[in-house]
């Protein structure tokens, strides 16, 4: 893998900004795109992007910009993250956000999980209910 040299955020909240202070010691570039036009990032940030996440233009402006793409939310819809992960590797990846966003694909994951001992293997407790 070649070196990254510019992380995109998406969201401009408090753990954007710690991503982009982590990245700074780094010496790697960060660019937040963000709907919050007060967003705390924007002020450790080397570039700011102010707009709606469905907005194409910006959408690709950002894109263009980094070498791979993170969130900090898991609110951010599924189709932008699954139309940037086109052009970008974006991580984590936008299916677990997919799931996490539902109850019920959740619910059905960790089944999965079960099902598969995977659960057990990595201490991972889960209730039923």
């Amino acid at each position: 893998m070649s070196k990254i040299h510019s992380i995109g955020i998406i969201g401009g909240g408090q753990l954007g900004s710690m991503m982009c202070q982590a990245a700074k010691k780094l010496r790697i570039k960060t660019v937040v795109i963000s709907n919050d036009k007060y967003g705390t990032a924007q002020n450790y940030c080397d570039e700011f992007i102010y707009t709606d996440y469905n907005d194409e233009d910006n959408l690709k402006k950002f894109v263009d910009l980094v070498d791979m793409v993170t969130y900090e939310f898991e609110n951010i819809p599924y189709d932008v993250l699954n139309k940037i992960e086109k052009h970008k590797i974006v991580l984590p990846n936008p299916k677990i956000n997919q799931i996490v966003q539902n109850r019920k694909l959740e619910k059905e994951f960790i089944k999965e999980l079960r099902k598969k001992k995977i659960l057990k293997k990595i201490k991972i407790f889960y209730r039923e209910y």
